[in-house]
């Protein structure tokens, strides 16, 4: 329950901030530079970098993915069903293989918000 209040004020925060104030929604975001994004920041995780680290790159990725920051190994991944518009973001579904801070392997059916602008925005959706 915790994570989809996170969740919805992430996304809150990037997505609608400008919203009220004259300002249009932002643009939909763009199928392959989010695939792109969501590539780029699960690959940084089957490296072994950190979440944060994906914002000093160029463009800077901002992520929020609770099994990453809780320690948890990607050991593989991959694509599973066509990416779907969602509102203005990308919803990318994808499997994932993992193994947690205690050495136990598992898998996962899991799905991203991504959003392209104003910002590369990667966002595990959390049940």
């Amino acid at each position: 329950m915790r994570s989809r209040y996170m969740l919805s004020a992430l996304a809150a925060c990037f997505v609608g901030g400008g919203l009220g104030c004259g300002s249009s929604l932002p643009a939909q975001a763009d199928r392959e530079r989010a695939r792109q994004a969501l590539s780029s920041a699960l690959d940084a995780w089957k490296e072994g970098a950190t979440s944060d680290s994906l914002q000093k790159k160029s463009p800077p990725i901002f992520v929020r993915d609770l099994d990453w920051s809780d320690g948890w190994k990607l050991k593989n991944y991959r694509f599973t069903l066509d990416d779907e518009q969602h509102g203005q973001q990308r919803r990318c579904y994808v499997h994932l293989t993992l193994q947690s801070p205690k050495g136990t392997a598992a898998a996962k059916e899991v799905q991203y918000l991504v959003a392209t602008s104003p910002a590369l925005v990667v966002l595990r959706v959390e049940d």
